[in-house]
């Protein structure tokens, strides 16, 4: 009797996550080479802000392309982005990226958001892995609302999709001299962050 009862629990249990989980199919580049082209992936729609945390892989509803879309979570809410060519900014400090993951390069754009730019509260900073491809990524429709976020891509274990990188472990990318002006603006003051707005 009390293994028909777990069976039970057990079967309950699996079908319950089951309803949770949904599939998509990556159709371009962006988040190469840490996810290819092709790949299908099962996302996870049971989630809540909390639970999303920074290089988590998210599905989201892109307002620019209306289409869902896949990027990464790179800043969290209240917090402030900047960008340059080879790192992400954090609250004036670099963004120390995984050894998995590869680090940002050539995220400038010139048809987008204006940096550094406040995250507002509910709301993240999504990056396509390969910025190159200029995908329509938060450098182009800014932050985006949890209300977008679909699901958060699962993984079996540590990324199942290696990368070639091999990067230093707490070494961010290779600074250069506008991106450092940029930091110790940023550091003294100078450069003034807008007051991050609540969603209504």
């Amino acid at each position: 009797m009390k293994w028909i009862i777990f069976l039970f629990i057990v079967c309950f249990f699996m079908c319950s996550c089951g309803n949770n989980i949904k599939r998509v199919t990556l159709a371009g580049k962006q988040m190469e080479p840490t996810i290819k082209k092709g790949t299908v992936l099962s996302y996870d729609t049971n989630i809540t802000e909390s639970s999303l945390q920074r290089f988590d892989v998210v599905i989201y509803y892109n307002s620019r392309i209306k289409k869902l879309e896949c990027h990464r979570i790179v800043g969290l809410p209240n917090e402030s982005v900047a960008l340059g060519a080879n790192l992400a900014i954090i609250n004036t400090k670099p963004l120390v990226y995984p050894n998995e993951i590869p680090p940002p390069n050539g995220l400038l754009s010139s048809d987008g958001v204006k940096f550094p730019c406040s995250v507002p509260e509910h709301s993240f900073f999504l990056l396509a892995d390969r910025p190159m491809t200029m995908a329509p990524d938060s450098r182009i429709v800014g932050p985006v609302s949890m209300r977008d976020i679909k699901g958060k891509v699962l993984y079996q274990g540590p990324l199942t999709f290696p990368s070639p990188f091999d990067i230093p472990e707490g070494k961010p990318g290779e600074i250069t001299a506008d991106e450092q002006r940029l930091l110790d603006e940023l550091e003294k003051g100078e450069k003034s962050i807008p007051e991050t707005k609540k969603q209504r």
